[in-house]
């Protein structure tokens, strides 16, 4: 997925003095999404989706979704940031779209909004 967005992959752990194209934004994105995963996948999150009555799941409400909120807003921010990253090196390039576009291109070219 990140190659097909950003034109971006990170290297594999067993890939030792490797030259794939990486950023900090784009790892951070990874972590961040990584954490996500898995606190849904988590037992409280699982326990507090389909055990806990409704009126009882308000209260646990913070403890079980705050960590996935302030992710979700971590991942927000993140890639916000990287289609601002974007839009400022195309427009320093001078050209709307490089020879091999991904798909972040293709949606700044149609007119992703913020």
């Amino acid at each position: 997925v990140l190659m097909y967005t950003f034109s971006k992959r990170l290297p594999f752990s067993s890939e030792s003095g490797s030259t794939a194209a990486s950023s900090a934004g784009v790892a951070q994105l990874v972590e961040t999404v990584d954490a996500i995963w898995t606190n849904l996948t988590e037992t409280s999150t699982t326990f507090a989706d389909l055990v806990v009555p409704p009126e009882t799941s308000e209260q646990l409400g913070t403890y079980v979704y705050g960590p996935l909120k302030a992710l979700v807003q971590q991942r927000n921010r993140l890639i916000t940031a990287l289609v601002a990253e974007r839009r400022l090196q195309r427009k320093a390039a001078g050209r709307t779209r490089p020879e091999q576009p991904d798909m972040l291109d293709l949606m700044l070219d149609e007119g992703l909004s913020d």
